[in-house]
This record gives structure tokens, sequence and C-alpha cells, in this order.
């Protein structure tokens, strides 16, 4: 072996014994959490448990995992919510005369395959995500009242009573759990002082070997009371004594365990947000890439195997995760190293653990319980309004108090409500625009231009967005109403796009109903566009669309919607002359007559019938056109096989001036609406008019350039329009 090989080996080795101690912490205070009150005899089984789970879960995340520096640990945070299930087992169980750890053990075993089989189905359905989901103050109030919990348990695990705030007043409780609140609140404050993830295993280890010099100096728990108080007494009964006692199966209480199931799955919850909330944080801390989805699986598949193993539910430890790292290990054999020692210690024996002083575990589960209420209530203080927090606090006081289950309830409750009030409050409107400002992609003349300009506020458009449901389409009633209040001109169309909108919800329907009567009572026509058959069948079902409606009209989408209620506006102006139109085009840009009929001589007539394409997005582009009758139009196929029209071109426009000028492919297709004729001008030809009419050539590209600034303004206009807010506010 090399010296590189030697030092890399050495570095690992070190970083594990520096991880260890944490490992252990954590494992081992998950334990107590569980196997505390009437089932502190049974602690040396959760021990037993505990480092069962150590081991299975460091080895399989040790060459699984994305994080080559993963640690895996009980964790005594969500392990408090078990606590709960199983002090209330154990008093019935009590109270009915049933033995208590086989309802216990199965409880335990279950909620473990539980919560694997929680986390590979997030993994496997690629929802590790859904802790963005969760509104925030729900899971912050969870966690917080978890740590509430994990100080009860402190209580529990230091005097064996469990835990009741009248037990405060008392002295002599009190004289029995103030070591472990002092080591408790030496551990927060050295983790305020000194913030390193290496500062708990230093001051563990410190502790031991002060406890025990004491005792070796016989001036510390000399009496067989003080030994019997700070340390852990268990029973001398293996797991396999304690499963193949008789009637060992019989005294499994099913129907409470049963009762219990939705305390048990808020448990493998948590220990999924757990998880997603420490690889997250990692992401950050650690600076590597986690897929949550794929840990998400590797989690779940440990769980199943310390479930089956008779093991704790386990989850990656950010702590000793970071602390391996800070270490100097990037390797996996750092997790391998701490599941081997693990190993050793449960070769020497679970009754280990009462070598432990009690103050040590209940210290430290002070320590998780601070850290986690510091996060997730005090520091949520200066993040959160007051409602946010309202509800942080509310889960927590009614979760102390009743229940986590009861508490989880009301906070969901709560933000549900607020979500309704606050997304009511939103206009489900992406941009509202008079049809003088927001024009169809139709290229008129320009007298008719100037009339949709005068008379365009006849129209209204409105581009929905989000979800409709009672509160957002009651908004936009009044919305509508303030339009027509508001406008002089007389408002006769209002169109209503639905291409953003996500869904309509039953109720919806009856608001736009009132916006249909409303319609109807001041003569005014709706057109809706974009309108899916989903959002059809809603419409129908309310009652909102009959057939012959004389108040709504249907149309494939905007351009077109916006295209029918130009031409009502125009009237009989909507169908000027194609040879009128034309000369009126060709006047404004060629005022000479003689400088016209020589461009005229130089262009080639093509007829085009209905649907057929000019030509298609990619063709080289070899010549100019101009549309002498009908109307063409850019359109653009969409990944739907949908055809999208860009912009529609009556007589008098120039087509492909793009493609010709910068002799790239064409940009788009055009086809005809119409039967319709076009001039086409050849490249030759309009280099031979540049070459012998250098007036009419200057003609020509100045013509050109005006097309370019005008379609430059409508595309920069269009862009105005869509980033706009609603024209009024919601009153």
């Amino acid at each position: 072996m090399t010296k590189t090989q030697v030092s890399s080996a050495a570095s690992i080795t070190k970083a594990a014994l520096m991880t260890l101690p944490l490992v252990l912490s954590f494992s081992f205070a998950s334990s107590a959490v569980i196997f505390s009150g009437p089932l502190a005899p049974y602690f040396a089984m959760g021990a037993r448990a505990a480092l069962i789970s150590i081991i299975v879960s460091n080895v399989i995340a040790a060459w699984r995992s994305q994080c080559s520096f993963h640690i895996s640990t009980p964790d005594p945070t969500p392990h408090a919510i078990l606590s709960t299930i199983l002090l209330a087992l154990s008093t019935q169980c009590i109270a009915t005369g049933h033995a208590i750890f086989p309802t216990v053990f199965i409880t335990i075993v279950g909620s473990t395959l539980l919560t694997g089989l929680l986390c590979y189905s997030v993994g496997r359905l690629k929802l590790g995500n859904i802790i963005r989901y969760v509104p925030y103050p729900v899971l912050a109030g969870f966690i917080a009242a978890t740590g509430v919990l994990l100080f009860k348990d402190a209580g529990t695990v230091m005097s064996g009573i469990t835990f009741s705030y009248s037990q405060l007043l008392q002295t002599d409780y009190l004289l029995q759990i103030y070591p472990g609140i002092l080591y408790g609140l030496l551990l927060c404050a050295a983790r305020l002082k000194y913030d390193n993830v290496a500062t708990v295993p230093i001051l563990l280890i410190t502790a031991l070997i002060i406890t025990y010099s004491c005792l070796a100096a016989n001036s510390f728990l000399d009496t067989p009371y003080a030994l019997d108080a700070y340390f852990f007494k268990t029973n001398d009964y293996s797991l396999m004594q304690l499963i193949s006692m008789p009637h060992f199966s019989e005294q499994i209480q099913w129907p409470l365990i049963l009762k219990q199931s939705g305390y048990m799955l808020s448990f493998a919850a948590l220990i999924l947000f757990t998880l997603l909330l420490n690889d997250s944080n990692l992401e950050a801390e650690a600076h590597v890439k986690v897929d949550l989805d794929h840990e998400s699986r590797l989690t779940g598949f440990i769980n199943a195997c310390c479930g089956v193993s008779t093991g704790l539910t386990s989850v990656l430890n950010l702590g000793a995760t970071t602390l391996n790292k800070q270490a100097g290990s990037t390797s996996r054999w750092s997790a391998s190293i701490v599941a081997a020692f693990a190993g050793i210690l449960l070769l020497i024996g679970p009754q280990i653990v009462t070598f432990i002083p009690k103050y040590l575990i209940s210290g430290f589960l002070i320590y998780v319980a601070f850290i986690t209420i510091r996060r997730w209530l005090f520091q949520a203080w200066s993040e959160l309004s007051m409602v946010d927090y309202g509800i942080i606090v509310t889960i927590l006081i009614v979760a102390d108090f009743w229940g986590v289950l009861q508490g989880i309830s009301i906070g969901l409750a709560i933000s549900s409500i607020q979500f309704i009030i606050n997304y009511s409050r939103i206009l489900p409107i992406k941009f509202s625009m008079p049809g003088s400002q927001y024009h169809s992609n139709v290229l008129y003349a320009t007298s008719q231009r100037k009339h949709l300009e005068q008379k365009g506020m006849q129209l209204h458009v409105i581009k929905l967005q989000g979800y409709l449901f009672f509160g957002t389409s009651h908004n936009l009633l009044d919305y509508i109403q303030s339009i027509q209040k508001k406008f002089t001109e007389t408002l006769n169309y209002i169109l209503l796009d639905f291409k953003l909108v996500d869904a309509l919800d039953a109720s919806a329907g009856f608001s736009l109903l009132k916006i249909k009567q409303f319609a109807e009572e001041h003569e005014i026509l709706l057109i809706f566009t974009h309108i899916n058959d989903q959002h059809l069948n809603k419409l129908k079902q309310a009652h909102i669309l009959d057939e012959h409606d004389p108040i709504i009209k249907i149309f494939p989408d905007l351009d077109y919607g916006i295209t029918w209620c130009e031409e009502q506006i125009l009237g009989h102006k909507a169908h000027l002359n194609d040879t009128e139109r034309l000369q009126d085009e060709l006047k404004t840009r060629l005022s000479d007559p003689k400088m016209r009929d020589t461009f005229l001589s130089y262009l080639e007539q093509l007829s085009l019938p209905r649907d057929q394409y000019l030509f298609y997005e990619n063709d080289e582009a070899n010549d100019l056109y101009l549309i002498a009758a009908g109307r063409l139009s850019v359109v653009h196929k969409t990944s739907d096989g949908h055809i999208q029209r860009l912009r529609a071109m009556g007589a008098g426009s120039i087509i492909g001036e793009l493609g010709f000028y910068m002799n790239v492919k064409r940009t788009a297709s055009i086809a005809a609406e119409l039967d319709s004729k076009v001039y086409k001008l050849s490249f030759a030809k309009f280099w031979e008019i540049n070459n012998n009419y250098p007036d009419l050539a200057l003609a020509l590209h100045t013509w050109i350039v005006q097309l370019f600034a005008e379609r430059l303004v409508h595309a920069s206009h269009e862009l105005e329009v869509l980033y706009a807010p609603p024209m009024f506010e919601n009153e």
C-alpha cells in the first residue's frame, strides 16, 4: 500500500470515528424517545434496533446513495410522534391487562415498513418535489410540534415518568431531571457560541470521560439510588426470547394498532419530509447535486430492510453527513466503517446502553428539540407574515394538547382558507386592452386602420389565465362591469380568451352566467376564443352556451375572434375593392404614375386558389410578392399539428421581403385564405430596376424599410400589451 493510500485510509477512518459519537447519539436518543416511560425496561431492545438500523442503512447508502459521504441514522425528531403512538398503545394494553411488548413491537416494525413503502412510492412516482407543495406554515408547525414532544420525552427519559406540565411545579421531579436540563442547555449554548457540527460530539465524549472519572474517584453518584436514578436499567430478555414467549401473537392488539394508523402515516410523512429537507439543505451546504426521487427510493428500500431486520426507521442525517465531509472524507468507506463499529457494539451486546448516563441522552434530546424549535418557530417570526406565523403557533398548541393529527388538520384547513381568500383577490387576467390598442394580425388598408383606431373602443379584449372558480370569476364580473361604466364609447363586444385558463370550476359557471346576463342587458356580444372541449362541456352544463346563442360567439383562437369583431366595426369598409386597395397603396408608396407603370411592367401575375401555399418555411427566397387581390396568411404549424395564423394580408401588401432582402431562407409559410392573385418580382428583375431606374429603386427600398419599421412597431406593441397590467383595478 502506498503512502497516499495509507494517508487516505487514515483520513477516512478519522472522519468515521469523529462522526460515530454523533451517529450513536442520534440513534440511542431515538431509542430512548421510543422506549421511555412504561417501555423503559425494553430500552436495550431499542438500542439493539438502533444499532441494526445504523448497520443496514449505512451499508446500503454507502454504495447506492448519490452522495458518497452519506451517513444515515434514526432521527429522534420524527420518532417523537412514534413515541406518542406507543405511549397510547402501552396505556391501553395495561388497562386491558395485555402484555405491552407484542403490540409495541409490531407497531414499530409496521411503522418502519410503512415509511419504506411511502418513501419508495414517492421516489418511484417522481414526486420528490412534493415538499415544495406543502404549505410552509403547516410544515413548520408540524416539525415545531415534534420539537415540543422531544422536550417532553427528555423529561420522561430522565425521570422514567410520563411528562406532564404540572410536574414542573414539583421539586422532587425537577431534582430528577435537572442534570439533563443542565447538559442540554450546555449543548445549546456551545452550539450557539461555536457553530460547528463537531461541537456536540466533542461535548458528548467529554461528558462521558468526566462522568466515569468521577465514578472512579468514588465522589459522584456513589449511592445505589443515584446509580438507579441516573443510569438506564433494562430487562435481560433478548428479542428472540420475547418473541418466542407463549401467546406472543395472541397478545398483539390489532384493533388498537389500526386506530393509530393515521398517526403512523403522519410519522412516515415526517420521515419523508425530513429526508427531502435534509437532501435540499445538503445540496446547499456540501455543494452536491442530489436527485430527490433517487434518494427517496433509496430511503424506502433502506427502511424496508430495517423493518424486516427489526430495526428503527432511518433517514439521511444532515449533521453527521456534513461532519463526515468536514472531517476530510468524501469516500463511501466512511459509512461502511461507521456500520462496522455499530456491528462491534451489537456483538458486545445492547446492554452496553446501561453504561450511558441518562442525562446524556436527555440533554441531547433537549438540544435537538432546541435546534428544531429555534429553526421552525423562532426564526420563522422574522420570515413569515403574522397570519402564517399564527398558523404555526396554532398547530403547535393544538398538537401539544389534543394531538399531532388534529394540529395538522387545523393547520391545513386554515392554510386552505387563507389560500382561497388570497387567490380570490387576484384578477384572473393576463392582459386587458380595448380594440383601439390591440389589433388582429390582419393588415388593413390605411383608411381601415384609421377607422379601427377611432371606433376600436367598441371592442375590449381580455386574456384570462389561471384557475377559474367562484372567487376569481366573480372578480371578472366586477371587472367587466367597471369597463362598461368607465368607457364613454358604446361597448359592443367583449372578447374572453381562454387559452391560458388551466381549469374551470363548476362554481365559476354561476359568475360566467351572470356575465352573460349582464352582456344581454347592455346589448353586448361576448366572444369566446380558445375554448377546449373540457371548458366547452362545463359551459354547456352551466347553461351558458346554447345552440344558436345570440349573445355568445366562439372562435378557435384570439386572432380570428378579433378579426370578426373588427369586420363588424368596419361594416361596409371591411370589404374594400381589391383593385382600389392596390391602387391606393401604390399611390401612397409610388407617387409618380410613370414609376408605378414601370414597376408593374416588371411583375409577373400568379393565381392562387384558396388554401394553396405560395411558399413554405425554409424555401429559398428568390422572389418578392405583392398581393393584387384576395387574402394571404402567414401560418405556423404548432407541435400538436394545429395551423396557427400569425398574420393576414390583403391587396397592396408586400410578402417575402425579409428572406429576399437578407438572402436567407423563408422564415414562415404563406397560404391563401381566399382565392387570390399576386405579383411576383424576381431577384433578377429587382436588380434590373436597381440598374436602370434608380429613382424607382429608391422608392422600393423606402417602401420596404417602412414595412420593416411598421412591423417592428407592431411587434413592440404586442410585447407591451402582453406585459401590461389590467387597465382597471378591481374595486
